[in-house]
């Protein structure tokens, strides 16, 4: 049984090595620390029979916009639904706080990951030059909540 629920402080360690196993783009754990205990829509998504973190979605909001900053999900846990029902989540989660539209950015050159939000309803809205540490562009995409 699969449930998505906040992240707990206990679960910084597996979300760390997750993020650090699954994303091209590294985040630092501090980073991903940070965010706890504060009103960030930070999410794992929780194997209970193993009570293990298989993935996690963390977003934050600035005014009436939400900003989806990463995603991940165990490579042995894809194609699941799982990354469907973080994404729901971090959506439904936005919208009850007063947000009207989410935004993220992904890779250019990953039309897997560009069509995966594509059929949750992203559309992309232009390019950013460079962003990721080894000079990939990215993709903006949005979509109303």
């Amino acid at each position: 049984m699969l449930v998505v629920e906040p992240a707990r402080n206990e679960d910084m360690d597996a979300v760390s090595r997750l993020a650090a196993r699954t994303l091209s783009e590294q985040y630092d754990p501090e980073w991903l620390a940070s965010h706890m205990g504060e009103r960030t829509p930070f999410w794992v998504a929780r194997d209970v029979r193993r009570n293990q973190v298989v993935g996690f979605a963390l977003a934050d909001r600035d005014g009436v916009e939400g900003h989806l900053l990463a995603i991940a999900v165990d490579k042995a846990s894809q194609k699941r639904g799982i990354g469907s029902a973080l994404v729901k989540t971090v959506r439904n989660d936005l919208a009850l706080s007063g947000a009207y539209r989410l935004r993220l950015e992904v890779r250019s050159d990953d039309a897997a990951t560009q069509a995966f939000y594509a059929r949750h309803g992203f559309a992309p809205e232009g390019i950013q030059e460079s962003v990721y540490r080894d000079g990939g562009d990215a993709v903006t995409m949005a979509r109303p909540l």
